[in-house]
């Protein structure tokens, strides 16, 4: 990325002076007459703008790739490279082109009418923005990890460009007032035929603020440490055998109804999404591994660390709980094999989900 921006910023120079061996030109005949040779006349910066705006509710009430239609700029610019004179030419064509000014964030998409956008990162936690551009006559091409190609323009008096920004949630949004900084989103592009930027403008992003107010619960629990009882291969006799239940509870305090969703989490191996909670590297048992249940006596499948909405194995806890609640849940050894005596040590970690 880093050289994709020094590009950008020697085309950037070329906008200013004009240079004369851009071969992106205006000929009065676009098969190549060479009389009458101008430069295109190139679009100042497009500056943007979202209106602030305010949000209200449960902290992971929207899933990660919501988004809402205010939350949009969009405008068609019908002349951003133009010929005062002839037609554009450039052997073999000039083309339009959207570059990133930063990199997307990884792994991180959001679809529009059927197309898959890449999302960049405003600096305010859990929201992110989209970008989509082309000619005014054509679909959006979205701005992704790299330059995209939108429009050859060979014998065109000139092109347009119509754009839009959209803000995305990222993540779950945390109260408080956000000013998301003015920055440049992307470099709009004339490339000529060696598919350098002969001629380049910025699409900026206007400052805007952005006031969350996120509804969250207080645990009151703490760590917990969870003695099980000893075990052996007579008490445990079969495989899928389980020791006697040792209790624990999770406390939490909602000072406005909420829907309250929770993910155990296997600290050992985060990915695991069984209903077996696998043993620390210092444990010298064998055949034998932990399993919690819930007050109905179902048992917990863990999940990712996560209090996105939607999160692998995240299970209900409350619907519209207010105040204080006291959840019970059981710990039980289980035997997984053939029993080696030993020690056994294991760590589950919880996260609360408010949506």
């Amino acid at each position: 990325m880093r050289n994709l921006l020094k590009h950008i910023s020697s085309a950037g120079l070329l906008i200013c002076s004009n240079h004369v061996f851009a071969t992106v030109k205006c000929v009065s005949s676009y098969t190549g007459d060479s009389s009458n040779v101008t430069a295109p006349v190139v679009s100042p910066p497009i500056n943007a703008s979202i209106p602030g705006f305010s949000w209200s509710g449960a902290a992971n009430s929207l899933t990660v790739g919501t988004s809402f239609t205010s939350w949009q700029t969009a405008d068609n610019i019908y002349s951003v490279f133009t010929c005062t004179q002839g037609k554009l030419d450039g052997a073999p064509y000039p083309a339009t082109y959207i570059a990133p000014a930063i990199p997307p964030i990884s792994g991180m998409f959001y679809t529009l009418n059927g197309v898959t956008y890449s999302i960049f990162p405003t600096k305010a936690p859990g929201i992110g923005y989209i970008v989509g551009a082309a000619d005014p006559a054509k679909s959006y091409t979205p701005l992704g990890f790299s330059p995209n190609f939108m429009l050859n323009g060979q014998g065109y008096v000139g092109m347009g460009l119509k754009y839009f920004i959209q803000f995305v949630i990222t993540g779950s949004l945390k109260t408080g007032t956000y000013i998301i900084p003015a920055q440049t989103v992307a470099n709009i592009q004339l490339r000529d035929e060696t598919n350098s930027a002969a001629y380049a403008f910025n699409l900026n992003l206007a400052s805007t603020t952005i006031s969350i107010k996120a509804s969250t619960c207080t645990a009151n629990t703490g760590n917990l440490n969870i003695t099980l009882p000893s075990v052996n291969s007579i008490n445990l006799a079969s495989i899928g055998s389980l020791s006697l239940p040792t209790p624990f509870s999770l406390s939490l305090s909602c000072p406005s109804s909420l829907n309250v969703y929770m993910t155990f989490t296997d600290n050992n191996n985060p990915s695991n999404t069984s209903n077996l909670l696998s043993l620390k590297s210092s444990s010298t048992a064998s055949g034998i591994g932990v399993q919690i249940k819930k007050a109905d006596g179902s048992l917990v499948k863990f999940g990712p660390d996560s209090a996105n909405k939607g999160t692998t194995n995240q299970f209900l806890l409350m619907n519209n709980m207010t105040g204080n609640q006291v959840f019970p849940f059981s710990a039980y050894i289980v035997r997984t094999g053939n029993m080696m005596p030993g020690s056994l040590a294991a760590i589950a970690t919880f996260t609360f989900s408010y949506q």
